[in-house]
């Protein structure tokens, strides 16, 4: 071509090269960068495509849907995918080429396909999947042991969130009345700040991670495109490697996001979380209760079994009391005879001393006499003091033992915390000599008590 163009002349020129050439569409791949909607309802696009090594920008173009279009498209994609047309999101669009002579290259976007939206979403999460399980961390933060009694909380969400609301509500509403002390790390819940804002507020909690029981993720629910963040292989990684274990409420009941997946647990609403951590509460209350009442019965069952052991021993220490009271007064009644036929044998001796000549014996008699008197009270005062010995180590000995008969005594034993139940007045030896009904009659030690049975538990 000879002479000089101007610079719409060569414009027309690429303009009608490109209608005359160039088929009339193409079915293009590529990923939404930047999206605005203007006041007539037309959709303007800045299209890339990003190298899939080093993750840089290696294509772009502009985009246009006219609003004729794009009131049809744009609510046939979202119904179909469950997304919104926005950033990050990859297409596959039938495109016509049209270069504008002020505008420049435009792509003319008549048709979207939102099966591969769908299959790049699902491709994309099990990629992230298994990065997640090759690096051998899915399922860590599942391993962490989870506190019987959950009070203390960091939550992760926005402040002006209904989902944060409603968790808020459910949780210190709770009939149980229960207390948990929250304290909110405040994030980004959709759009693309959201990764990096959650990541922080992670950050946040670990450098006070000793006065947490757990991490609550919350938001209400929303779009898969508000969603998409927690399907991030990085927060999804943080989780993974968090010291404590977390707990999702998202809010969407259809699908599970990574997020998830890899939480130590995972409920549907943040309204199900608040009702997770009470009942993991109540169920602990119940367990103490129940072995609260377990303890109660051992004890009532063991003071039972004693006092029946108590009042067999008594029984014993009585009966053996009498015995040795016999035995010592059987010895005590021998040496009173022992001493009787002493004396008769020494006077019947001393008789036949006195058949000797009264004129030799009278001198040697009264001295006899005085030196026997004197024996005889020397006798008497060992017989006594023999006699004292034994009576009062045998008085000591039968106080000794009416002391402990005294300790071993029922009443006693009842002012020592003990009691006596009994069953139409018969001792309880066992529960399975009960059943619920029955009236039982329980002795203290300051009065009785009577009483219904409503169950009975066994060892």
């Amino acid at each position: 071509m000879n002479g000089n163009l101007s610079l719409y002349e060569l414009n027309l020129l690429i303009g009608n090269t490109i209608k005359t050439q160039l088929p009339d569409y193409f079915w293009v791949v590529a990923e939404i960068n930047q999206l605005t909607e203007n006041r007539q309802g037309h959709c303007y696009l800045e299209l890339i495509e990003k190298d899939a090594v080093s993750d840089q920008i290696r294509a772009s173009a502009r985009g246009i849907i006219w609003s004729s279009k794009y009131r049809m498209l744009k609510p046939h994609f979202e119904h179909s995918t469950g997304q919104s047309l926005g950033p990050s999101i990859k297409l596959l669009i039938r495109v016509v080429v049209e270069h504008h002579p002020v505008y420049g290259l435009s792509l003319l976007i008549n048709d979207i396909d939102p099966n591969y939206t769908l299959g790049d979403i699902a491709r994309k999460r099990l990629e992230t999947i298994q990065k997640l399980e090759e690096a051998g961390v899915f399922d860590m933060n599942k391993t962490l042991e989870l506190s019987p009694v959950i009070q203390h909380i960091a939550v992760i969400s926005s402040a002006s969130a209904a989902g944060y609301g409603d968790f808020v509500d459910q949780l210190f509403g709770n009939p149980a009345g229960y207390g948990f002390r929250i304290k909110l790390f405040e994030a980004v819940m959709q759009g693309q700040q959201t990764e990096k804002s959650v990541i922080e507020a992670l950050n946040h909690i670990y450098n006070s991670r000793e006065h947490f029981d757990v991490v609550v993720i919350v938001r209400g629910g929303g779009s898969k495109t508000d969603l998409a963040a927690f399907d991030s292989f990085d927060i999804a990684f943080y989780i993974t490697q968090f010291p404590i274990p977390v707990i999702s409420g998202i809010g969407h009941e259809r699908d599970e996001s990574i997020t998830d997946m890899v939480a130590h647990t995972r409920c549907k609403t943040p309204t199900a979380v608040a009702s997770f951590i009470v009942d993991r509460n109540t169920s602990y209350e119940f367990r103490i209760k129940s072995l609260y009442n377990e303890i109660e019965l051992f004890t009532k069952r063991y003071l039972t079994d004693h006092n029946s052991l108590v009042n067999r021993h008594a029984v014993v220490l009585i009966n053996k009391s009498y015995e040795v009271i016999k035995q010592h007064q059987q010895v005590l009644h021998g040496l009173q005879r022992n001493t009787q036929q002493l004396a008769r044998q020494f006077t019947g001796k001393q008789h036949f001393t006195l058949n000797y000549p009264a004129q030799r014996l009278s001198s040697a008699l009264r001295l006899y006499l005085q030196k026997q008197d004197s024996n005889l009270k020397q006798s008497e005062r060992n017989i006594k003091a023999l006699v004292s010995f034994n009576m009062n180590r045998n008085n000591k000995t039968l106080q000794h033992l009416e002391k402990s008969i005294s300790l071993a005594h029922p009443e006693n034993i009842l002012k020592r915390g003990f009691s006596i139940t009994r069953v139409n007045g018969k001792a309880l030896k066992s529960i399975h000599s009960i059943s619920s009904g029955n009236m039982v009659q329980t002795e203290l030690a300051d009065g009785i008590v009577n009483a219904s049975v409503t169950n009975t538990v066994g060892k």
